[in-house]
């Protein structure tokens, strides 16, 4: 049996469409509750980490005069020696800053 291109196609479009199946099903988990700052403080303190380093990116939105910036901040932390931040626009890396106990040091690449 020999199949002609329409059929191929629509063969192979019904093999694509079957083949995306969602594995596992979307669930509710609930509506984000606000909070106050004080309220994010009390449970950010209550639930101390133990840990000798972190490493984390940011993603944070400034409001400025009606207009809106988006920056990610990479962050790592070693426990009681540095804090290393590089701060990014629309991925081009724009400023770098360490903070250690004893001084703080940032070089801003856009202003040099």
């Amino acid at each position: 049996m020999r199949f002609t291109k329409i059929q191929f196609y629509l063969f192979m479009l019904i093999l694509v469409l079957s083949s995306c199946k969602a594995k596992k099903g979307i669930t509710d988990v609930g509506a984000t509750q606000k909070m106050t700052i004080a309220k994010v403080i009390q449970k950010s303190n209550a639930q101390k980490g133990d840990f000798n380093s972190l490493r984390t990116t940011l993603k944070v939105t400034l409001y400025k005069n009606q207009e809106k910036e988006n920056i990610t901040i990479s962050l790592r932390i070693q426990k009681d020696e540095k804090i290393w931040m590089s701060f990014k626009k629309a991925g081009i890396s724009g400023a770098k800053a360490l903070i250690t106990p004893t001084k703080i040091q940032y070089y801003n690449k856009l202003d040099k």
